[in-house]
């Protein structure tokens, strides 16, 4: 367990601070900050946590919910900043249709800054390891429990009243390319926790 916390620490840090910013940023008081393990009173052990003060609904959604989207980010910017693209992609025309390979290669932050294995290494480290801690866990969604059923009802009803649903699909448009780029970014870590559960199904045999 020791080591499974270890591996998974910058996640956890991520994570923990994901949920701090963003209660900040809201006006949330913050009453405690854990980035170390911990064993809760039902014996479950806890690699961090950030407890709030009791807020309304909506804003300990937006806190409870902060790891994916700012997690998300962190993959983005590991991918771009910190993942070095070999010589043959800069080269080759398979540049074209990756965006996150052109980005690499047009950005300033060149993978001959750092050693070549090491920042490879250490990039699909920080992927696997926010990409495993980026999802909410089930007390952070619990007020998202409420708030979403009642966004879906205020939905519907708006939908039944003929209200003009065009300000969400332009947004929504709008935010395609951002959409395609996200899903880019977690192609990587996808195939790495893929990787990593097959040799862990190899070794429980």
């Amino acid at each position: 367990m020791a080591g499974i916390t270890a591996l998974l620490y910058p996640g956890t840090v991520v994570h923990e601070l994901a949920h701090l910013i963003t209660a900040l940023i809201l006006f949330v008081p913050v009453k405690k900050l854990m980035l170390e393990p911990e064993r809760s009173a039902d014996g479950m052990i806890r690699a961090g946590s950030v407890e709030i003060v009791h807020v309304d609904l909506f804003r300990r959604t937006l806190v409870g919910i902060a790891p994916l989207f700012v997690g998300i980010a962190t993959l983005w910017a590991v991918t771009i900043y910190v993942l070095p693209v070999p010589p043959f992609v800069c080269s080759n025309t398979i540049q074209q249709y990756t965006t996150l390979a052109m980005k690499q290669c047009n950005n300033a932050v060149k993978f001959s800054t750092l050693n070549f294995p090491f920042s490879t290494l250490l990039s699909l480290y920080l992927l696997f390891s926010i990409s495993a801690s980026m999802f909410s866990s089930k007390k952070d969604l619990e007020a998202a429990r409420i708030v979403l059923p009642i966004a879906m009802g205020l939905l519907a009803i708006a939908y039944v009243l003929g209200i003009p649903f065009s300000p969400i699909a332009e947004f929504l448009s709008a935010a395609d390319s951002v959409i395609r780029v996200f899903i880019n970014v977690l192609i990587i870590p996808l195939i790495l926790h893929v990787l990593v559960a097959g040799l862990l199904a190899l070794v429980v045999k």
